[in-house]
């Protein structure tokens, strides 16, 4: 096996950069936020609640418990990068949450998928100013969608760069 000595191109990403800088690397989260999939990341009664974002909270919860499945991509939208949406097989795109306003906001370039569909106990807090949906006040719990992967803004991934290897001076010999 021969090593390439003449036209190399080095790939030169956030990781190298870090390398080559000397300084640690954060992760390739490229600016973004890191969701574990804790409830406090998301509004927990989002889905339970009617207001003007979720007018039928019954048909919200009913989707969510028919079609949400771990594991399925979840999509950010909405004016502040906030809402959660899920895809279902068939085309249909649906709203099935919110990412907490201490964990910002998100965009086209976000990366999440469904790590949890679970039961909360109600505890009469309406986080969204709604009306509580009526199949949760006769339970005592609604379902909320937990989400995980990383949370970016549309710009802020950082770019990688090629460079040539006759910009790069080669190791010295031992």
């Amino acid at each position: 096996m021969t090593r390439a000595k003449k036209r190399v191109t080095y790939f030169i990403g956030p990781r190298e950069s870090s390398l080559l800088r000397v300084q640690p690397f954060a992760g390739n989260v490229g600016g973004g936020k890191l969701l574990d999939g804790a409830p406090k990341e998301v509004g927990i009664s989002w889905a339970w609640e009617t207001t003007k974002y979720n007018p039928d909270d019954e048909e919200t919860l009913g989707y969510i418990q028919q079609r949400v499945r771990v594991g399925d991509q979840l999509s950010v939208r909405g004016d502040d990068g906030r809402s959660l949406f899920h895809g279902s097989a068939a085309g249909r795109v649906r709203q099935v949450g919110r990412i907490a306003e201490a964990f910002g906001s998100g965009g086209q370039k976000s990366d999440l998928v469904v790590s949890a569909a679970l039961r909360c106990i109600l505890d009469e807090k309406q986080y969204f100013g709604g009306r509580t949906a009526t199949s949760v006040e006769e339970q005592g719990w609604g379902l909320v969608v937990l989400a995980s992967g990383v949370l970016r803004a549309v710009n802020v991934a950082e770019q990688p760069a090629f460079v040539s290897s006759s910009v790069l001076t080669p190791p010295s010999k031992i």
